[in-house]
């Protein structure tokens, strides 16, 4: 029963196995009340953990997805990924973009790139 109007799914969604995805966003949007709202943010493609897989063996379990080191998962989404997951599982898409950044070390002096994925979507309206 839709009990909620507003859900979060903040670094999350990238730790589900690609299979699962649309059930876990049908579960949510079975949550949410009709006009109610999704707030998502992950890993977009080319973010430097990303990057840092594609270069090691044996990480690599589908396209885009990667075992890390202590066995969580990651899959890193293209707006046009994610936005088509949404509307499949029967949300209408406002907004979906890339949000990247480039992150200064100063003491390593090294500039890390980081790519997210934001996007909000809605229940639509009976």
């Amino acid at each position: 029963r839709p009990s909620v109007d507003i859900a979060t799914m903040i670094f999350m969604l990238s730790a589900v196995h690609p299979d699962r995805m649309p059930v876990v966003l049908r579960h949510v949007r079975d949550a949410l009340r009709p006009g109610g709202r999704v707030l998502f943010r992950d890993y977009g493609e080319c973010d430097m953990a990303h990057v840092r897989f594609i270069a090691k063996r044996g990480r690599k379990l589908d396209k885009n997805f990667y075992a890390r080191g202590d066995g969580t998962r990651s899959y890193f989404f293209s707006t046009e990924h994610v936005a088509a997951l949404f509307k499949k599982a029967g949300f209408d898409v406002e907004y979906a973009a890339y949000d990247t950044r480039d992150l200064k070390n100063r003491k390593r002096r090294i500039v890390m790139t980081r790519v997210w994925v934001d996007l909000v979507a809605q229940r639509p309206k009976p």
